[in-house]
This record gives structure tokens, C-alpha cells and sequence, in this order.
């Protein structure tokens, strides 16, 4: 009768091995840093004063298109996560007495890092630095004498991003906010009552690359957004953005308030580069 069960006893110890080395394999499979990207898009209302193109306070509307991307630096320690994207933005703001519009535009490129703490349950805190480098420029048309500003600038920012993630039913919800502001910089300015021709002709440089800090440039960012899902298809950002800058370098006060609202998209990939095996579980379009 013993022998009855050695063969229901064999399979049953083999199918029992082949369990647990599929679950070993399962447990020591790399784990994959994927990267959280959000595309997004904005409008606003904006002024600005350039003491340099008109002593007067121009108000109107700026507009914004641009994606940020987190990453961590190891999947084996999750803590530094890489923080970048690009931004690019255009204004038209016109004169108190509106029959002068002045036109902006600048892009904006930014590379930083932030170190995560899980201050409780559903609650990240992230502080953390990242420099940007601003290139642009303003356009005053009824200035003759000089109709365009140059935007130029690269800064280190202090930064600090908070999360907390929780469910209404069974919808998942995160609240973040980010605070930033610029330190130590280096910033391009005209010197007061100097010309364009003067810098580009004569190469008067000597004065115009000013290095910058909180004594003579001020500049203050703050993002606070809600994700939630819509219907499986994607997650869906909203958000209102606070932007304020005021310097005064050479001799030439100016200032900028942007007071926007961000719509956007969040999702999740992974990038394969350079000879990085791809695994079999992965298909892709080209061979």
C-alpha cells in the first residue's frame, strides 16, 4: 500500500521545488527605476516691470508648455531621486493706459536632486537643490531707442517638496507641493542708460555678467497640485503655480509675478539605453 503513494509523494515534492524556485527567482529579479514624467501646460495672469524698456507696470497674460522628470539615482537605495525638465513660456502684458504691449518669451531649462523622507504614512518630505539656466528675451516696440531686454540667467535653487498620498473609496489621491528659492546666480543686465550696440559693436562686456544672491535678487517659486485618476486611462494633475522675481543689479530695478494654473498628465516609463539588455517580458516596435 506504501508504494501506492511513493509516486503521488514525488510529484507532490517536485511541483513543491519548482514553486519555490520560481518565487526565488521572482524575489532576486532587479527592480526597474522607472521614470515619473508630467507634460503639462499653462496659463496665467502676469506683469512685469523693466526699468530698462519702460518705467511703467505692464499687466497681461502668459502662457507656459514644458514637463518635469523624477527618477531615483539606485533602485538598491531609494532615497536621491534626480529632478529635471524644460519650460517655455510667452507673455504679453500691456501699459496702464493699454495702447503699448510689451512681449516676452524665455525658455527654461533645470537639473537638480532631493533626498526622500517618509515623515509618516502616505507623507514624503523632500528637500533638495537644482540649478536652472533661463535664455529669452522682452520686446518693447515703442522703445526705439532700446525695444528689446535680454533674459539670461542660471541660479542654484533651495528646494523642498512635500507629498502626502491617501484614498477617497478606493480612489488614489496625492497632494504635493513645491517650494524653491533662488540663491547664489550669475545674471545678465545691460548697465543704466547703455546700448545693445555698445555690448555688441564695441564689446563693452565688462560690468554685464552680474553675480547675484538674495541681496540683489530675489526670486521665489511655489507649485502646489492634486493628482487623482481619470477613469484608468491616465492620471490627471492640476495645479496653481506663484512665481515672483525682483532684482536690482547695474542700477535697473525690474520685476515679474506670475500667478498661474497648470493642467498636465503624470504616467510612468522605463528607459532602455545604450547595450542595456532588454528583458524578455519587454516588446518594442523596432528591431
Amino acid at each position: 500500500m506504501k508504494k501506492k503513494y511513493i509516486p503521488f509523494l514525488l510529484t507532490l515534492l517536485f511541483a513543491q521545488g519548482q514553486l519555490m524556485a520560481q518565487t526565488d527567482s521572482t524575489n532576486i529579479q532587479p527592480k526597474l527605476r522607472l521614470t515619473t514624467r508630467t507634460g503639462w501646460a499653462s496659463v496665467g495672469h502676469h506683469h512685469t516691470y523693466d526699468e530698462y524698456l519702460s518705467s511703467l507696470l505692464h499687466q497681461g497674460t502668459q502662457i507656459g508648455l514644458g514637463f518635469d522628470e523624477q527618477r531615483y539615482y539606485s533602485a538598491s537605495y531609494p532615497k536621491f531621486s534626480k529632478y529635471d525638465g524644460m519650460e517655455f513660456h510667452g507673455a504679453s502684458d500691456l501699459n496702464p493706459a493699454q495702447n503699448h504691449r510689451m512681449l516676452s518669451f524665455f525658455a527654461r531649462g533645470f537639473y537638480g536632486a532631493h533626498y526622500h523622507i517618509n515623515a509618516a504614512k502616505g507623507l514624503k518630505i523632500m528637500p533638495g537643490a537644482y540649478s536652472n539656466l533661463d535664455l529669452g528675451l522682452k520686446y518693447l516696440a515703442h522703445n526705439s531707442n532700446n525695444p528689446v531686454n535680454v533674459i539670461a540667467n542660471t541660479n542654484l535653487w533651495l528646494s523642498v517638496m512635500g507629498s502626502y498620498s491617501f484614498k477617497i473609496g478606493k480612489v488614489p489621491i496625492r497632494l504635493s507641493d513645491h517650494f524653491s528659492i533662488a540663491g547664489v546666480g550669475l545674471m545678465f543686465s545691460p548697465k543704466y542708460t547703455q546700448l545693445y550696440y555698445d555690448i555688441s559693436a564695441i564689446d563693452e562686456f565688462d560690468g554685464n555678467f552680474v553675480f547675484t544672491s538674495f541681496g540683489n535678487r530675489l526670486h521665489l517659486r511655489n507649485e502646489f497640485a492634486i493628482d487623482f485618476p481619470v477613469a484608468r486611462l491616465a492620471t490627471l494633475r492640476l495645479g496653481m503655480v506663484a512665481e515672483r522675481l525682483k532684482y536690482n543689479v547695474n542700477k535697473l530695478e525690474g520685476r515679474n509675478l506670475d500667478m498661474s494654473v497648470k493642467i498636465g498628465i503624470v504616467h510612468n516609463f522605463y528607459a532602455f539605453k545604450g547595450k542595456e539588455t532588454i528583458p524578455a517580458n519587454f516588446i518594442k516596435v523596432l528591431p
